[in-house]
């Protein structure tokens, strides 16, 4: 595990990076975590009834329960969730055929796709949240008790400012260029 406290000595300040300054302990601990998230991106966990699935499909089985009473398009579950439309969508086609998520169209707009779970997708969300995602977080959520939740926020806008840095913009008008024959 990594020392955060390294940078308090004398030996670690001299290390330090000038463009960090105050926020190295921080910068640290997000690249450790990216590096971390991928290292773990390919495992699988069998969330019941014979279901096994990646931490990405996780993922995007989440956004769709926490976000049932919404209709956001899988475009724009895509784009939250930074996932490649190519790999949103064979991910969307497994939780379809596990019975986990269904799709919809909405009557006046047929090309934006709805997700909504199913009754069988949310039930196993709850019991996997419950007994294997909720202990994961439970010391991080502890080191957190006492931050105030304006300071969460700031946390969390700023966490998404760098990922805005990190990723191009969404362009809603895209230029296309006609194939040849």
């Amino acid at each position: 595990m990594y020392n955060f406290s390294d940078t308090n000595t004398e030996a670690g300040k001299k290390m330090e990076s000038e463009w960090m300054g105050r926020y190295r302990e921080i910068v640290a601990a997000v690249v450790r975590h990216g590096n971390v998230v991928l290292r773990v991106q390919s495992n699988t966990h069998d969330i019941g009834n014979g279901i096994v699935i990646k931490q990405q499909h996780w993922q995007i089985l989440e956004y769709i329960v926490e976000h049932d009473n919404k209709r956001f398009s899988m475009n724009d579950i895509s784009y939250q969730l930074n996932i490649p439309q190519s790999t949103f969508s064979r991910t969307v086609k497994m939780l379809c055929e596990e019975g986990l998520v269904e799709k919809y169209q909405m009557v006046n707009n047929r090309k934006n796709i709805v997700l909504k779970p199913t009754e069988k997708g949310i039930e196993l969300y709850r019991r996997n949240a419950e007994n294997s995602v909720e202990p994961l977080f439970r010391d991080f959520f502890e080191a957190l008790k006492d931050v105030s939740d304006e300071d969460l926020h700031r946390v969390a806008v700023a966490i998404e400012k760098l990922d805005n840095n990190l990723i191009p913009e969404r362009n809603e008008e895209i230029e296309m260029i006609r194939l040849e024959k």
